[in-house]
């Protein structure tokens, strides 16, 4: 079983805000950083998800 759809859209929302935060202030180490462990938490849901069949 993988991530529920409100996971992924949660998941999805922290890494939109990321990288607004990160687009407001480029140079930020931190804004940077944010940003990267959003990422990474969206592709561990997105690697535990079933693969879809292609139509």
């Amino acid at each position: 079983m993988g991530p529920t759809p409100e996971q992924l859209e949660a998941a999805e929302g922290r890494l939109l805000n990321a990288f607004f935060g990160l687009a407001g202030d480029p140079d930020s180490a931190a804004a940077a950083t944010t940003a990267d462990l959003a990422l990474t938490e969206l592709d561990a849901l997105l690697a535990t998800a079933p693969e879809r069949a292609s139509a």
